[in-house]
C-alpha cells in the first residue's frame, strides 16, 4: 500500500457498510458508511479538479472542525495533491504568512470566515464547502502517489516565531497511525470522539487514518455545546484529550457528585485507591482494602463512568504535559488516561501508555516505529555531549515517522535533522522503559490546552510598546501566557494600565492563545543581579530565582495553578 488513498480503497472493500463517520445533528445522527465516504471523496476530488487543482498543488483549508474536512483530505490526496490545514483561530497576519508560504492553488474557506476572506487569501482563489459539489462523472486519473510523496503541510511555529510547514509524507502518517494502533491494541469496532482540530497531526492520524486500518468510527459532535450537553449519547470508546479538557472533566465529575450528595463517597473512593497499590505498583493483598474497592466499583464507579457513555474505556492524553496529580485522579476512578508524547515533526506519536502498562507521570513506552527492528531508533544526548539510552538529555529520534523537512526551509530542517537524527528539543529519560519528559531544551511554552507558544515572537511584538524596555513571557502549563516587563523611566501614576493599553494594540493580530492575559512590572533586569547576560539577553531561570515569589503571587491572582517547575 503506497498512499493514503489506497488505504481508503482497502478500507472500503473491507468495511464498506460499516459506519465510518457518525455525525451529530444535535438531536440525531447522520451515519456515513465507508462506501458512502469513498463516493463523497470522488465527488469532491472531481470538483477540486474542476476548480483547477492538479498534481503537486497545495490545497489550503481554513475551517472549524467539521466532517467536511475528512472528505477534503482524501479528495486532495485522490488528485495527487498536498493538503494544508490552517488554524482559523490565528490572527490574520499569521494566516496570511502561512498562505503566502504554502502558495496554494486553491483555498477552501468556511462560510463563517467569509468576512475575513480578503485579509486571509489575498488574490488567491477561494471556494466554500458548498462549492465542492460535482455532478461530473468523468473518470479521474489513477492516484499514483508514492509512499514518500508529501501528503500534508502542518504549520508549527519556529524559534523565530515564523510558522514553518512540517512536510509529512504518506508513509509518515500511515506508519505512525499503524504503530499507534498496535500500541493501543485496537481490534476494530472502536468509536473515537472527535474534538481536536486537524491542523494537529495527533487528531489527523488517530481519527482519519488509524480508524481506517481497523474499521472504526469517528464521531463528530455538531459543535462544542453539543459535545458538552450530549457527551454520554455519543457512546464513544475513547477520545483524545489535552490537559485542560481533562481538568474540565474533573470539575464536571466533582460537581455531579456534589449535586448527588456523593462527595464523601468520591473522597472515600480516592482514599481507598491510595491504599490499593504498594510503592512498587503491585496490588495490596489487604482483604479489607480490596473488598472496599469491589464495592466502589459496583456501586459508585460504574455509575460515574456513565457520564462518558456506556462503552467508554479511556482517554488518550497529549498535546501538553499532564500533571501527575490529574493523571492519578483518573486512574483512581478507573477512568484511565493513556498519556502520550510526540511532535508534529514525528507525525506525531513517539510514546504512549496503555491500559495494561499505565505509569503515572510518564509519557508511556516508546512505540514500535522507533524500534531498530522496524528501521527506527532513539537516544538521548546530555549537556556534556554523551549519547546513550541511559542518560538524561535531549531526545533524538529517527525512523519512518520523522518528517521530510520544513517546506521551503532547508537550512532550518538541516538544523533539526542531523545525520538522520531529529533533535526534538525536549529533555527526557527512560525509567523502567517508560519515557519521562523532564524539561525543554528550548524556551517553548506549552499551555494547559496544548497550545505551543514560542515566547520570542510575542516578546518582540510587546517590546515595540513605547514604555517597555524588556519583556519575558511566562505561562508554562498555565491556561494563558503573561508578559513580565521592565519599563522606561516615567512619572505615570498607573504604569501597568498604560502598558496594558499599549500592549493590547500591539498584539491585536496574534492568535488568542498567544496574547498575554496580563502584565507584571518588575524592577529593571541587570547583569549585576544575573537576570541579564553580558550580552544583555534575559536569563529566564535567573528571573524566576530572583522574582519567583512575586511571579507565583501574580499567577495565583490570575487564576493559575503554580504547582509546576519553572
Amino acid at each position: 500500500m503506497k498512499n493514503l488513498y489506497e488505504l481508503l480503497q482497502q478500507a472500503t472493500k473491507l468495511y464498506g457498510q460499516k459506519v465510518f463517520l457518525d455525525c451529530s445533528t444535535g438531536t440525531d445522527f447522520e451515519k456515513i458508511t465507508y462506501s458512502q465516504f469513498a463516493e463523497k471523496v470522488e465527488e469532491q476530488a472531481q470538483s477540486l479538479k474542476n476548480h483547477g487543482v492538479k498534481e503537486g498543488d497545495r490545497v489550503a483549508f481554513l475551517t472549524p472542525k467539521s466532517p467536511e474536512q475528512a472528505y477534503l483530505f482524501y479528495a486532495v490526496w485522490r488528485l495527487n495533491a498536498i493538503a494544508v490545514p490552517v488554524s482559523e483561530s490565528m490572527g490574520d497576519g499569521e494566516v496570511s504568512f502561512i498562505i503566502d508560504d504554502a502558495d496554494p492553488s486553491l483555498i477552501v474557506l468556511h462560510e463563517s470566515l467569509k468576512d475575513r476572506e480578503d485579509q486571509l487569501s489575498g488574490d488567491r482563489k477561494t471556494v466554500s464547502f458548498a462549492d465542492l459539489k460535482s455532478t461530473d462523472k468523468t473518470e479521474l486519473a489513477a492516484c499514483t502517489l508514492e509512499a514518500d510523496t508529501t501528503a500534508v503541510l502542518i504549520y508549527t511555529s519556529g524559534s523565530t516565531g515564523k510558522p514553518k510547514g512540517v512536510m509529512l509524507s504518506h508513509r509518515n502518517l500511515m506508519v505512525n497511525a499503524r504503530s499507534a494502533g498496535d500500541c493501543l491494541a485496537l481490534e476494530g469496532g472502536e468509536r473515537i470522539l472527535s474534538l481536536l482540530p486537524y491542523w494537529h497531526s495527533f487528531a489527523l492520524i488517530a481519527e482519519l487514518v488509524m480508524m481506517l486500518y481497523i474499521g472504526g468510527t469517528t464521531i463528530f459532535p455538531k459543535d462544542r455545546r453539543d459535545f458538552a450537553k450530549n457527551l454520554a449519547r455519543f457512546n464513544a470508546t475513547f477520545m483524545l484529550a489535552v490537559p485542560r479538557m481533562l481538568q474540565q472533566f474533573k470539575l464536571m465529575l466533582e460537581k455531579e457528585c456534589e449535586k448527588l450528595g456523593a462527595t464523601a463517597t468520591l473522597n472515600a473512593c480516592l482514599e481507598n485507591a491510595k491504599q490499593l497499590y504498594k510503592e512498587n505498583g503491585t496490588l495490596t493483598q489487604d482483604l479489607a482494602v480490596r473488598a472496599q474497592r469491589d464495592v466502589f466499583k459496583a456501586q459508585f464507579l460504574s455509575n460515574l463512568k456513565k457520564a462518558f457513555g456506556p462503552g467508554f474505556k479511556y482517554f488518550i492524553g497529549g498535546g501538553a504535559p499532564l500533571s501527575p496529580d490529574l493523571h492519578q485522579f483518573y486512574n483512581d476512578l478507573d477512568l484511565s488516561v493513556l498519556q502520550g508524547y510526540g511532535l508534529t515533526e514525528t507525525s506525531p506519536v513517539i510514546s504512549c501508555n496503555t491500559v495494561e502498562s499505565n505509569c503515572v507521570g510518564s509519557s508511556g513506552k516508546i512505540i514500535s516505529w522507533l524500534l531498530p527492528e522496524n528501521g527506527g531508533d532513539y537516544t538521548f544526548i546530555d549537556s556534556e555531549g554523551n549519547r546513550s539510552k541511559d542518560v538524561e538529555g535531549e531526545l533524538l529520534v529517527k525512523g519512518d515517522s520523522v518528517m521530510q523537512g520544513y517546506w521551503g526551509h532547508k537550512d532550518a530542517s538541516a538544523k533539526s535533522i542531523q545525520d538522520g537524527w531529529l533533535h526534538t528539543g525536549d529533555v527526557a529519560c527512560l525509567k523502567n522503559d517508560y519515557l519521562f519528559i523532564t524539561g525543554r531544551a528550548s524556551n517553548l511554552i506549552v499551555l494547559k490546552g496544548g497550545e505551543k507558544v514560542h515566547p520570542e515572537h510575542v516578546e518582540d511584538i510587546v517590546k515595540k510598546c513605547e514604555l517597555v524596555s524588556e519583556v519575558m513571557l511566562v505561562g508554562e502549563k498555565c491556561k494563558n501566557v503573561y508578559a513580565v516587563v521592565n519599563v522606561e523611566e516615567n512619572e505615570l501614576d498607573d504604569v501597568t494600565a498604560v502598558v496594558k493599553k499599549q500592549m493590547a494594540e500591539a498584539i491585536k493580530d496574534l492568535a488568542p492563545f498567544q496574547k498575554p492575559k496580563n502584565v507584571l512590572v518588575l524592577p529593571t533586569f541587570s547583569t549585576d543581579d544575573g537576570t541579564l547576560t553580558p550580552t544583555l539577553k534575559i536569563r529566564r531561570k535567573n528571573v524566576w530565582s530572583t522574582y519567583g515569589e512575586q511571579l507565583n503571587e501574580f499567577l495565583l491572582a490570575n487564576g493559575e495553578e503554580i504547582d509546576q517547575e519553572k
